[in-house]
């Protein structure tokens, strides 16, 4: 796991009581990421195993990167992706 992306992981996961949850983002490419490319938009828990199972940024072609979520902002994400 890099450096950066550890940093920001524990970051996310200090303010998971506020933020529970992350998005994964795609990142500022037009080639998308070989090993996220499928996973653009997953919503998972800050503390979930999918985040220390599949860092971003260790393959030279990810620019990928987290987002810190609020219960609403969730909530609304989902409502919209449900229709």
């Amino acid at each position: 796991m890099s450096y950066n992306y550890s940093i920001e992981l524990e970051s996310a996961r200090k303010v998971k009581a506020a933020l529970p949850y992350l998005i994964l983002m795609r990142g500022p490419t037009a080639k998308p990421c070989p090993i996220h490319g499928h996973n653009y938009g997953i919503i998972l828990p800050a503390d979930d195993p999918y985040w220390d199972q599949h860092p971003m940024r260790e393959n030279k072609d990810c620019k990928c990167s987290i987002r810190s979520l609020s219960r609403s902002e969730y909530a609304n994400i989902i409502a919209k992706r449900c229709g």
